[in-house]
This record gives structure tokens, sequence and C-alpha cells, in this order.
């Protein structure tokens, strides 16, 4: 175990970037040495600590595997290095090919930390993800007390061998139909845009933050991260950044990146003044065609939510989960263990007592929003 500042994490990312970037590891872009040290970079703070966990198999003169994890609560809780910008952690980092016992070996190292951690925290995971099911069963088989809970989902398409035109046709015919009024109109005065190489970054999102200024959404907490992850990506070869253009003004942009056969969804913005122009619908399905036609990709990910607009793009869907892991050789992880498990058994119950409660409790009172809007 190794506890390490900012600089020394950057450090270690780059001594063993090869094990991030393992093909043993399950294809996933927030696992790569890449997302990982623009993420330290950015979001971590200079005073704050890391944990690494490693894995060295016997005679081994280095490891085959690591964990690397934030602190809290003056080191005795851990979590993994993710936040909301994290759409799909990757727990652990490995060029192991036996991944139960490299996984065995890191939960022993975490059983090895001293003071002893109380609890570990992972999310949001792949609920199906090998390493994932092995951390579990290990981490239980060790004598750890695991709940995993539900963190969001995740829409997604398999798209292997479809064309666009396939792609499009099971679309509903609205989203058909808009496509492809509103793209006539929007391409008649203006142009799709996509940059895809680091010489276009700057000016690709320029045009991006001038957007999503104009937009409904809140401004970013960390407003060189989404600039830098897009500089990341066209230094790699990922970047499909997508901008449509009415005249001079860019009026809708888009972040998307393609990354081992599958095309992510990262970020959308639209000038809301040119709603009518439905500029967000065009220029996704101009990137689709990209990604479907010239990238081939297999699946596309919307990343992080269910929401209904995702729904109509999107005709899979699957759970992205949590792993909370509670120490049973301490007395706070004792007490958080038994808290969830309580919570858990009582789960049911308490959705069932709430949609009871629903049922006989009568129209809910409305909040200030809804009833200014009734009286309008």
């Amino acid at each position: 175990m190794k506890i390490l500042n900012k600089s020394e994490s950057l450090q270690y990312l780059d001594q063993y970037a090869a094990l991030a970037n393992s093909r043993h590891n399950a294809p996933n872009p927030y696992g790569t040495s890449a997302w990982l040290s623009h993420f330290i970079a950015e979001v971590v703070p200079a005073d704050e600590r890391l944990m690494v966990v490693e894995s060295t198999p016997p005679g081994a003169a280095g490891p085959d595997g690591f964990m690397l994890l934030q602190l809290d609560r003056g080191g005795r809780d851990a979590r993994a290095l993710s936040n909301f910008y994290t759409s799909l952690c990757a727990p652990l980092h490995a060029d192991a090919t036996d991944r139960r016992a490299m996984v065995q070996r890191l939960v022993d190292g975490l059983a090895a930390v001293r003071p002893r951690l109380d609890t570990v925290n992972w999310s949001p995971l792949d609920a199906e993800a090998e390493d994932v099911n092995h951390l579990q069963a290990c981490l239980q088989a060790s004598g750890w007390y695991v709940r995993r809970y539900f963190c969001f989902g995740n829409r997604y398409e398999a798209t292997t061998g479809k064309s666009f035109d396939d792609y499009m046709a099971g679309r509903d015919s609205k989203l058909r139909n808009t496509f492809e009024r509103k793209g006539k109109k929007l391409l008649a005065s203006g142009r799709i845009d996509i940059a895809t190489t680091p010489d276009q970054v700057d000016a690709a999102m320029d045009a991006y933050e001038r957007i999503y200024a104009k937009s409904w959404k809140q401004p970013e907490p960390y407003p060189n991260f989404s600039r830098g992850w897009a500089r990341r990506c066209a230094e790699q070869g990922w970047l499909r950044l997508g901008v449509a253009w009415l005249g001079d003004e860019p009026i809708a942009a888009q972040i998307w990146y393609v990354f081992e056969g599958r095309g992510y969804i990262y970020k959308l913005a639209y000038d809301e003044t040119h709603a009518k122009l439905s500029a967000g619908t065009v220029l996704t399905g101009h990137l689709m065609r990209h990604v479907l036609e010239v990238d081939r990709v297999h699946e596309v990910d919307f990343l992080s939510g269910d929401d209904g607009y995702k729904r109509a793009w999107m005709a899979d869907r699957r759970d992205r989960v949590g792993l909370l892991a509670c120490n049973l050789r301490t007395p706070r992880g004792l007490l958080m263990a038994g808290k969830q498990w309580l919570a858990e058994r009582t789960a049911g119950w308490r959705k069932r007592s709430q949609d009871s409660w629903g049922r006989h409790a009568g129209p809910a009172k409305p909040t200030e929003d809804a009833a200014a809007s009734a009286e309008a």
C-alpha cells in the first residue's frame, strides 16, 4: 500500500500506464491512463492524498495490477477515483490473466491497510463485469460485508452490422421525421462539422463553450475539464466533436468519442434561442451516421442516466451499480454493516409502505411552481 500526493500519483500512473491500458481489462475509457491522469490533474485537490493498493504475484519484480482510491474521514473511508464525470468506474487496473487471483491479492492489500479501513465504496460499476463480480466475492470471502446497490440506468444500443439507415428504421416516426425535415432546413443555411484531430479541438471547443453558456445547464464546476478531455481524446484518435452552425453562429455541439469499437455520447449542449430548429436532434443523427458508417462501432452508449430523450435514441438498457464494502474487523465498519444490512432487508417493506401511504393520502399538495403554472 502506498499513500501518494497529487504529483506522485501522476508519476505512478505514468510508470504503470501499461496496467491501466492493458487489453486484459474490460474495455472502458474511464479506466485508461489518459482518463485517470486527466481526472487527477483537473479534479483532485493539490493537498489530497491518494491510496494505491497493489497486486504483486509471488516472485514477481513488480505489480500486475493496482487499485487507486481517494480517502475520507482521516483515511478510514476509501472510495473509487470517480465523480459525476465518471459514467463507468474501473475498480482496478491490471495486466493479469488470472483475474480472480489478482483481485484476491488486492483485497488482501485492503485488509492490510493500517489504520484499518472502515469502508470502501466503488461506483458506478458494470453490474455484469467479471472484475466486479470477483471483487464482491473476494471481499465477502475475506470477511467484509458487501452491499451492491443501484446507481442509475444506462441507455445503449448494440449496432453490430447496422448501417445508419438500419439504425434509423428502428426509431419512432416522430424522431425520423424531425431528423429528416429539420435536417434539410438546417443544412440549407448552415452546416455540420465534426472535429477529430488535435489541431481542431480549440476552435470546436470554443464553439461548444459559447453554446453551453447559452444553454439551460449550470456552469461546469471544473471549467477546464471538458476541453482538456476533448484534447486528450483527439491525441488518442478517439474524438468525435460535432458542431451545428447556422451561418457563422454555432447553435448545437456534442462531444462524442470512440473507444475499442464503442461510441460514447459524452456532452450535449444547444442554444435555446434556436430550439425550433431541433439542431440537437439533427447533430445527434449526423454523429450517429459517422460512428456507424465511418467508425463501424458495435455499440453506442449514452452513458449516465435513463432520460426520456435517451430512450428515443437507444433501445437497450442496463443497470450501473455500486459496491459498498464494510470492514467487520473495525467497530465503525461493523456498525455500518449493520445499518446497510437493515436497510437492505427492509427496503421492500419501506417501498410497500410508501406506496400504500401514497394511495391513501390523496392528491399531493402542489408545489409553488406547479401552482403558479396552473394559475398562468
